[in-house]
């Protein structure tokens, strides 16, 4: 299994009702497709774990980081 580091802007939505749960992202391509990725976090005060599968790829979220802006 691969880790990723993953660095989060947490937009004032999120800090009020928390990442922690399984989502589903969509991105459109230009082709007309879209590239599906599937979160699962989990959030613990400003700590964020959890796996992310995209694609055939697993990913573990081992650390995060909130942007100061």
């Amino acid at each position: 299994m691969r880790t990723l580091v993953l660095f989060l802007a947490l937009p004032a939505v999120h800090a009020v009702t928390g990442l922690t749960g399984n989502w589903a992202v969509r991105d459109p391509r230009r082709d007309g497709t879209e590239r599906r990725t599937y979160p699962d976090l989990k959030q613990e005060g400003s700590r964020i774990t959890g796996h992310i599968r995209t694609g055939q790829f697993y990913y573990t979220v081992t650390e995060s980081a909130r942007d100061a802006a």
